[in-house]
Formats: C-alpha cells, sequence, structure tokens
C-alpha cells in the first residue's frame, strides 16, 4: 500500500526553478556572454554549468538519499545518548554521514563562492557591466517567491503516486 505524500506538483516546482534560476542565468549569461574576456567567460560557464547539475540533483535525485542519511544521523544520534548499541560503532557510522553531507556541502559552498568571486571580480576590473539586468534578475526572483507562496496557499492536499 502506497502512503500519499504532501508533494507540489511537479510543473509548479518547474515554473518556481524556472523563474528564480533559469531566468536569472538567462539574464546573467547574456550579459557574460556580452563581455569580452574569453577566459572569464569559459570559466564562469563550467562553474554555472557545474552548480545547476548539482541543485537539479540535489532536487530530484539526490534528496531522497540525503533525507535518509539525515535520518540516520538523528537515529545514530538517538542510540548514542540513549546508550543503545555499540557506541564505537554508532560514533563511526555518524562520522562517515556526517562526513558525506559535509562534502556534498563543501562542494555546493565552493562553487556558489567560486562563481561569487568571479563575478565580482568581472565587476571590479570593468570585464562585464550589469546594467539593468540586476533589477530582471530581482523581478523574476521575487515574482517566484511570490509564486511559490500562492501554491502553498492553493495547494489542495497530497498527491499520490
Amino acid at each position: 500500500m502506497k502512503v500519499p505524500k504532501l508533494k507540489i506538483p511537479l510543473w509548479q516546482e518547474l515554473v518556481y526553478l524556472g523563474l528564480i534560476m533559469v531566468a536569472p542565468i538567462i539574464i546573467t549569461c547574456i550579459e557574460l556572454f556580452a563581455a569580452k574576456h574569453g577566459i572569464f567567460i569559459w570559466s564562469f560557464a563550467s562553474l554555472g554549468s557545474i552548480l545547476i547539475t548539482i541543485v537539479i540533483l540535489k532536487r530530484f535525485v539526490l534528496k531522497a538519499r540525503i533525507d535518509k542519511v539525515k535520518t540516520k544521523i538523528t537515529l545514530l544520534e538517538h542510540d548514542y545518548s540513549s546508550g543503545n548499541g555499540n557506541a564505537d560503532l554508532i560514533q563511526a557510522q555518524w562520522k562517515t554521514y556526517n562526513l558525506i553531507l559535509y562534502i556534498y556541502w563543501a562542494i555546493s559552498t565552493a562553487i556558489v563562492l567560486g562563481m561569487c568571486v568571479l563575478f565580482i571580480d568581472a565587476l571590479v576590473n570593468q570585464i562585464i557591466a550589469f546594467r539593468g539586468a540586476s533589477i530582471l534578475i530581482l523581478i523574476f526572483v521575487i515574482a517566484g517567491m511570490v509564486f511559490k507562496a500562492f501554491t502553498f496557499i492553493t495547494l489542495k492536499g497530497g498527491k499520490k503516486e
């Protein structure tokens, strides 16, 4: 018997991701590819592609696995605090699961920070001029946030899969 899950319909997730991620990326790419500095363009585009891949993988592929790891960490912490099981084995497993989560978050954070450094450096060295694009990005992100809020407000119930 399948248990119904509380989920947002896929089309609403895709619209939300389009507004907060895809539209700003397209606007940024238009600005970036207007720059005349090839190394910057390729390094930023490469990091951006990797980041997009990580976000999509996390959202649609790795989410269940990451949630399982977090659940296992919580259970291990409970067992350790209550004295259930072998304390050394629990501690070793807890370290391993936390290391897995840390590596995932560290890679994501390093890529985001790399992109920020490249972007700020390009602005400072006037490789790119970001003119009105920042306002367009802000508008799309706010529209995405409002859309997500209305998604939760109008959500009728769990979707059976």
